[in-house]
């Protein structure tokens, strides 16, 4: 497995991730998600220059590290934090590999 203890150690929170299941039925159009997968992550409040799925580049003012060796659609997806709130707009999402494949993902928030 291409994840150490040493960089699960750096993430001590625990976030949801929930799949996009569809559209409301009651004409809104509203998003459905499901229940979510649990995993380990790392919440970070700092501003950094990002560059958005657009090619814009935008000032993040929040990451999540995501202790997850699966690859996200992220127009499908929908991040969830411990106090279960959603961290805002998602501007960016980067996967990190090694050697042995994917190791993390760090999703930037607006």
């Amino acid at each position: 497995m291409a994840f150490t203890d040493d960089l699960l150690e750096l993430m001590p929170d625990t976030v949801t991730i929930k799949a996009l299941s569809g559209l409301s039925t009651d004409g809104r159009g509203v998003e459905t998600f499901t229940t979510g997968t649990a995993i380990s992550a790392r919440k970070i409040y700092k501003q950094k220059l990002v560059r958005t799925f657009e090619g814009t580049e935008e000032m993040s003012n929040s990451q999540v590290w995501l202790a997850s060796t699966s690859t996200f659609s992220p127009s499908q997806i929908q991040i969830v934090l411990p106090d279960g709130s959603t961290p805002g707009n998602l501007l960016a999402l980067n996967t990190f590999s090694d050697e042995d494949g994917i190791t993390h993902s760090v999703a930037f928030f607006g």
